[in-house]
């Protein structure tokens, strides 16, 4: 097997390229190298004045030595091969933005020691193999939570940051009901499409979520249902009369906006 890049030999690379100092830049992106990185490294100490560093498309397996880095608020490792989130801890007091789709995910791991996570209002998780929602407990500002694209069967732990969440993008689950949305206090946007809710009923309780806008629910059995019957617009309007948008369809009195 081919050895991977180090991180000192992309930061080197980066030096060359930018002219900038490693240990003086603010934005760091070590995207795609060739050969891949294949290990968070220790020379990511070096990264003093890091605020934004990009690991995305590479070969990494684990997150690991960010200590170093104080200032660090936005982190890419999008598209590795990254199984837990143990290691992310280090940068609790200062990550706003965590974005870690199309990895091996498969739990929050990780997500239990960040009871410091002050900062986190955007979590980027989709394309991985996560079958449940938990340890949200510490995100006190998440705003805006991704996990399209994994194997959750049930929303149930979203309860966590009821008092803060903005938007939740879950599309392409297993989803079947609502439960665990019914206590959100600032949610206006749910894209929910292609899950597996089929229960018409089901759909009347998203009217206990006050500020909801937008919802998308295109490829649920009810919507392909009550779409070939030609009332599902009607339907989900009689039931959530509050809503602004559904299906990418602006919704306007009793008429439709493409």
């Amino acid at each position: 097997m081919a050895k991977g890049m180090t991180i000192k030999d992309a930061l080197k690379q980066f030096e060359d390229d930018t002219g900038i100092k490693a240990k003086d830049a603010k934005v760091v992106k070590l995207i795609g190298k060739i050969p891949m990185i294949d290990k968070m490294d220790a020379s990511l100490s070096q990264l003093e004045a890091c605020e934004q560093l990009s690991l995305s498309t590479n070969k990494i397996e684990k997150i690991a030595n960010l200590n170093g880095l104080k200032r660090l608020t936005i982190l890419s490792v999008g598209r590795n091969a990254i199984k837990t989130l143990v290691g992310i801890e280090a940068v609790n007091d200062t990550l706003v933005e965590l974005w870690c789709s199309y990895n091996l995910i498969d739990k929050f791991k990780g997500l239990t020691g960040m009871k410091k996570l002050k900062a986190c209002e955007q979590l980027s998780l989709s394309t991985n193999k996560i079958e449940k929602i938990a340890n949200l407990n510490g995100l006190k500002r998440l705003t805006i939570l991704s996990v399209g694209r994994n194997a959750i069967k049930t929303l149930v732990g979203i309860e966590a940051v009821n008092d803060t969440l903005v938007e939740l993008w879950c599309s392409y689950n297993l989803i079947d009901k609502f439960k665990g949305l019914t206590g959100m206090k600032k949610l206006k946007v749910l894209h929910m499409a292609h899950n597996k809710v089929a229960d018409v009923g089901e759909v009347g309780k998203l009217s206990s979520i006050p500020t909801l806008e937008d919802v998308l629910l295109i490829g649920n059995p009810i919507e392909e249902a009550k779409s070939e019957e030609g009332v599902w617009m009607a339907e989900v309007k009689k039931r959530v009369p509050k809503l602004k948008k559904l299906d990418g369809v602006v919704l306007v009195g009793d008429t439709e906006e493409a």
